[in-house]
């Protein structure tokens, strides 16, 4: 019997359609750990809270953030 991951869990399809990504999946995309993600909010990094402890990235915000960063 095969069981769901946390991870496995976080990037279910929930956001398809929304834009917007998981810590999980934007650690996927950027190729860095959650943690480093976790220090990125702490640093400014754009987020929506969507509970007391769960966060979503919209990708164009990232990035602009990124990019900005980079300059």
């Amino acid at each position: 019997m095969r069981t769901n991951t946390k991870d496995q869990r976080e990037s279910s399809h929930q956001n398809v359609g929304t834009g917007l990504l998981t810590r999980t999946e934007l650690a996927r995309e950027l190729k860095i750990s959650t943690a480093t993600v976790t220090r990125l909010v702490k640093q400014g990094l754009p987020h929506i809270p969507v509970g007391p402890r769960s966060v979503r990235f919209d990708r164009t915000e990232v990035v602009a953030w990124l990019k900005e960063r980079k300059d």
